[in-house]
């Protein structure tokens, strides 16, 4: 999943960069002002829906985008070449973009889920089983202290038998 991240960011650096050199060309060959006058004619229709799956009881999401075909509402002849180019990168950056934060979501929903269990796992070995074992020592010494008292107890027990048939044995 990391890998996938680092992946997704380095296409995101990528064809952001693309994206913004095609802008950065159709500026310097139309100039701000028509860029902005062109890019507010553009209407780019989106669809983002976002499901979820499963993966080990971790909710982690499923985004789907669907980036609509650009139906340009300028004079293509008054344009240049670069305002096209950027506007097909940045559709493409769009689509990086839903990639990118499923991915980003899910790692940090999932590196959420390990520290909960590196936290449950270090209750369980520094507290839960030092008092298992104390417990386990403590009914371990109780019931050897036991068995000494009835091995002793059997012992005189024996002794006592052993002395009466002898002192009935010698009447």
């Amino acid at each position: 999943m990391v890998d996938r991240a680092r992946s997704a960011e380095q296409r995101m650096d990528t064809l952001l960069g693309g994206a913004f050199d095609s802008l950065g060309n159709a500026m310097a060959r139309m100039g701000r002002n028509a860029v902005a006058q062109t890019a507010a004619a553009v209407s780019v229709e989106s669809r983002v829906s976002v499901s979820s799956r499963r993966v080990m009881g971790v909710v982690l999401p499923n985004v789907q985008i669907s980036v609509g075909e650009l139906s340009p509402s300028f004079s293509p002849g008054e344009t240049s070449q670069w305002v096209d180019e950027a506007s097909l990168r940045f559709r493409d950056v769009l689509k990086a973009l839903a990639a990118l934060a499923e991915t980003k979501v899910s790692l940090k929903r999932l590196a959420m889920e390990v520290k909960k269990t590196i936290r449950r796992v270090n209750a369980l070995e520094k507290i839960a089983l030092p008092d298992f074992d104390d417990s386990l020592k403590y009914i371990t010494d109780v019931l050897e202290g036991m068995e000494r008292e009835a091995f002793f107890t059997l012992k005189l027990v024996k002794n006592r038998l052993t002395k009466r048939r002898t002192e009935s044995g010698r009447r």
